[in-house]
């Protein structure tokens, strides 16, 4: 599917209120109507003011930290620790047992993901 550039100007002048749009020709008029120098200074300024909002909203609420990413893979995870501290997940699991009336029950083992169970009894 291509669109020409007339068909895509024409498609955006239907969608704008009545209001917009002329407010959009008679600025183009006036762009087009200013010297060289002063429209340099237009497409600059806008160009600046672009990327600065774009640099400003493009972050990835990281706090200011790049973003890098890595293919993730199975495996071994070899974490070393070099300040003292203490380790918390970010998001942990708790596993209760479903076992009604005795609170003292413990799990004895787990199965192995993709293993079926039934119940005994």
């Amino acid at each position: 599917m291509s669109l020409n550039k007339e068909a895509v100007i024409a498609r955006l002048a239907d969608s704008l209120p009545e209001g917009v749009l002329r407010s959009a020709v008679e600025l183009k008029s006036r762009f087009l109507a200013a010297s060289k120098s002063t429209r340099y200074t237009i497409v600059g300024a806008s160009a600046g003011l672009l990327i600065l909002l774009i640099s400003a909203a493009g972050g990835s609420g990281d706090n200011g930290a790049r973003s890098i990413t890595f293919e993730a893979r199975k495996g071994n995870l070899d974490i070393t620790v070099l300040e003292g501290g203490a380790l918390e997940a970010l998001v942990s699991t708790e596993i209760r047992s479903g076992v009604k009336g005795r609170e003292g029950a413990k799990n004895l083992s787990l199965a192995n993901e993709g293993i079926e169970s039934r119940r005994r009894t």
